[in-house]
């Protein structure tokens, strides 16, 4: 069993400037192992982008206070359809003997909650471009409503929605042939061996990732839509919260 984490949640859009340049620091440091092409100005971009209304990162610490995982949540609220929208992007990253509990997914689930409190009656979505399969199943397997699935196609509403918040979060669609793909271009590092799991993994939900998104090692995302329902944020904290359990007693 791997030593417990830490966590430390910064609300950066609020932080001074000296904690500001020490979270992208550390970001960048550690996103370096993780992801090929990372940069420290990229995560700046992020963290600063036009229509930004919110911006928090959850960090894991081991016990000598390194990051060894976090979970980047940057809210916007864009105009869509003639109606205010709450929209979460997400950028997560965990050492690999950690990974497999829903850590990250779990803090998200919490903001979200938080703000459809708030606001009860706002559209709420997240809309990510997840650049490998790991990232697309694990939303899939915890979120009862996901675009695109694999048991049916999205219709032709949901197409438009996620063009619509694509949008207005800078995601640019590859083209009307591929309408769930983005060029990223920060893939994620992973072996020969990893690679291979991934390519004869039985899911169905990974196969679909795959399918869809075939050059995902080059940089590119499957540009992927949650609607974040009561229902979908319910049914997501218990499959999550199950799975932390599940790690903890193994």
């Amino acid at each position: 069993m791997h030593p417990k984490l830490t966590k430390q949640v910064v609300d950066f859009t609020r932080a001074a400037p000296p904690v500001r340049a020490a979270c992208l620091d550390e970001l960048f440091t550690f996103s370096s192992g993780i992801f090929e092409n990372e940069t420290r100005e990229g995560f700046e971009r992020m963290l600063t982008a036009e229509g930004l209304r919110e911006a928090r990162i959850l960090f894991f610490r081991d016990g000598d206070g390194q990051v060894r995982g976090y979970n980047m949540v940057r809210r916007f609220a864009p105009i869509i359809d003639g109606r205010p929208v709450d929209l979460f992007r997400a950028v997560a990253a965990m050492a690999l003997e950690y990974r497999g509990g829903g850590s990250t997914l779990g803090f998200g689930i919490l903001l979200a909650v938080k703000r459809k409190l708030r606001h009860p009656l706002r559209p709420c979505y997240y809309i990510g471009a997840l650049v490998h399969p790991s990232s697309y199943y694990l939303f899939a397997k915890n979120a009862v409503e996901i675009w695109p699935r694999h048991d049916r196609d999205a219709p032709p509403d949901i197409r438009a929605l996620i063009a619509k918040l694509a949008e207005t979060t800078g995601i640019e669609i590859t083209g009307p042939t591929q309408p769930f793909v983005t060029f990223d271009g920060v893939p994620t590092r992973q072996d020969a061996g990893e690679a291979a799991f991934w390519r004869d993994h039985p899911r169905p939900e990974v196969q679909l990732f795959l399918k869809l998104n075939p050059r995902y090692s080059e940089g590119y995302g499957l540009v992927t839509l949650v609607p974040l329902t009561w229902k979908n944020l319910a049914v997501g904290a218990f499959r999550a919260a199950t799975a932390g359990l599940r790690r903890r007693r193994n």
